[in-house]
Formats: C-alpha cells, structure tokens, sequence
C-alpha cells in the first residue's frame, strides 16, 4: 500500500511494546494492510517472540483503521485485553445528556466529555471533542466545496465549445466525483438530463443540464 498520491512513500505499520510505565520494550515494521485477522495474528506473535514474554495481562491497542470486527474477535478468542478506536456509532437510544467533563479549557476551545456504557465483558466509552467536532465540519465544508465547484464545472461546460457534453461521458464524470467525495455526495441528489432530440442514438446524445439539490436530513432526539 501507498500513502495517497505518493507512489514513493509506502504506508507501514509500527508494532510497538510498552512496559506499564509507557517504556517502550521492542518495535517491528509491519505492511501497511493488517485489516485482516490472521495478519494482526502474525504481527502479535512476532513482537511475543522478540520480548519472551511470560505475561498474562497484556493489552492490545489499536487504531480504527485495524480494529475490524474480525480483529476484535481474535483478541478475544485468544483472551487478550484490548483497547481500540471503535468503528461502529453509538447504539440508538444511548442517552448523551449529562456526560462527565475530562478536559475544558474555554480560551483554547478545549472541551472533551465522556460517557461510559455497555456490558460487563467489553466497556465502551464515548467520547466527544469540541476542537475535533470543529476540525471534521471545516474539513466536511471544504470537501463539499469541491464537490460543487466541480459540478459547476461540468455544468457550465455543457454550453461551452470543446469542452465534455456527451450525455455517457458526463453520467461517468459525475460518477467518479460521486465515488472520490462519496460522504459528501451522498448527501445530494444529482442528476443529468439528457436532450430530448429521440433521433440521436444513444452514444451520441448530449447532456442538457446537471441539476443537484441537498437531501433534507431529519433527526429525531428524545
């Protein structure tokens, strides 16, 4: 794997081994994709071997990009403590009001709660921050930006000479915008509409207009 239009930096995985005072005992590199369960399997036995570790309690932590479902099964089957960066959103009905302040620094901005829920097996925490909450709207804005500038493009090239029109070429223009900026897209209806001329046939037939139209999302909160 490669970090994103970088085809000369390669995205590794660092294995890391900390002593209960955050020490660090042993590390190893790792490929870039351990989403699957007999690679996290792997890389846990390696790092055991380099330490000889006679240790029960160990604690595994990882990020949501190697905490699938499958992941988490294997920590569990093989009786490992874990903690990890849940992937799934908090279960419908969970009650946020009244959640406990760890950190609030009101001239930085700083506000982090948290909300303890779940069973006696396996604990989740919910956490919520004001600067990361800021933080993804920008990034979320400045996507969606994009998104428009570029169906704005496309739409105005449809009256311009040399410039893409063909109702086909158009329908896969907007398709990739749909799939590159896919959480941003889904909250918009796009369509193309063709020309109404019946006498040409299909592969020839131009665009008319883009038209696109943000969906109306309700939430309902108890």
């Amino acid at each position: 794997m490669y970090a994103e239009k970088r085809s000369d930096c390669k995205i590794i995985t660092l294995g890391l081994v900390v002593d209960e005072h955050g020490f660090a005992k042993c590390s190893s590199l790792f490929p870039g994709n351990l989403n699957d369960s007999k690679s996290l399997s792997e890389m846990i036995d390696s790092l055991e071997e380099k330490i000889h570790s006679t240790c029960k309690n160990k604690t595994i932590v990882m990020d949501a990009g190697v905490a699938t479902d499958d992941n988490i099964n294997l920590l569990k089957k093989k009786n490992y403590h874990y903690i990890v960066v849940g992937r799934a959103k908090p279960p419908v009905g969970l009650d946020e009001r009244n959640m406990e302040i760890i950190k609030e620094d009101v001239f930085a901005g700083i506000k982090i709660e948290v909300k303890r829920f779940g069973g006696n097996e396996e604990t989740m925490l919910l956490c919520k921050s004001a600067l990361k909450q800021k933080k993804e709207q920008s990034m979320h804005d400045r996507i969606e930006k994009i998104l428009i500038d570029r169906l704005n493009y496309y739409k105005a090239g449809l009256c311009l000479p040399r410039r893409m029109k063909k109702y086909e070429k158009v329908l896969e223009a907007i398709g990739r915008l749909k799939e590159k900026y896919s959480k941003v897209a889904k909250l918009y209806n796009i369509t193309v509409i063709p020309k109404s001329d019946q006498t040409v046939k299909v592969n020839q037939l131009e665009a008319a207009d883009i038209v696109w139209e943000k969906k109306i999302m309700f939430m309902l909160r108890k």
